[in-house]
């Protein structure tokens, strides 16, 4: 069972996913996805938790202020067609009121603002690195040590730079702000003070932003890549 503010779900029964499904039944939030042969129910849960995790993590990327989405309950169940499948319920938590991007209708074809959600799950589920990232990036408020573990998992398959997602001066002022004792505290990704303190450190909110930013560039990229 997944717990999660209401409009939260609400917003993600929009999802139409090719791996899964999400609906409401009895003011139940269900996700819903094919059994693989021989997998015990330990594992068909672990496998929908990263399901929802590699969720929860690419909604905050695209919509500020996204809460907690959490799973409680599994439930293996027969098919009228006879096909295995899982279903993890999802209950509803504190209601939030926030703004979303609104639908776009353009030349007839209509865009919801999940789509890009949707497009950037099927990636996060058939790729396991982007899936870490998703795990690593998954905290509504990333210190600065959280920030600069997920910006070496990138860059681990990917130099930003080169990418063009980030300017190299930039680069260097996120770890240096990262490093520093002096300007990022207890937070710091240091124990110590390596080098002298930036003049004028990054904000943890324009790191933040930049950092979503890449991780969101970066998806997009594998994706186009795997479809191609």
């Amino acid at each position: 069972e997944l717990g999660g503010s209401e409009v939260d779900l609400k917003l993600i029964t929009d999802l139409n996913n090719e791996s899964f499904t999400i609906s409401i039944d009895q003011n139940r939030y269900l996700l819903k996805f094919p059994a693989i042969p021989d997998e015990q129910s330990g594992d068909a849960f672990a496998r929908g938790w990263e399901m929802v995790i590699s969720l929860n993590s690419l909604c905050r990327l695209r919509f500020p202020g996204f809460g907690n989405l959490s799973a409680e309950q599994v439930i293996r169940n027969e098919n009228s067609d006879g096909s295995r499948g899982t279903t993890i319920v999802m209950k509803t938590a504190e209601i939030k009121i926030r703004t979303f991007p609104a639908t776009i209708t353009a030349g007839g074809v209509t865009t919801k603002p999940i789509d890009v959600v949707n497009a950037r799950l099927s990636t996060a589920i058939s790729i396991p690195e982007v899936a870490r990232v998703l795990r690593l990036r998954n905290t509504e408020n990333l210190d600065w040590s959280q920030m600069y573990r997920v910006l070496e998992a990138v860059e681990s398959d990917r130099d930003v730079v080169d990418a063009g997602w980030i300017t190299n001066k930039q680069r260097k002022l996120f770890k240096h702000t990262a490093n520093s004792v002096t300007t990022s505290g207890d937070k710091a990704r240091h124990g110590r003070e390596v080098n002298d303190p930036p003049k004028n450190p990054m904000l943890e909110e324009t790191a933040r932003a930049l950092l979503d930013k890449i991780i969101a560039s970066w998806i997009d990229e594998k994706g186009s890549s795997k479809r191609s």
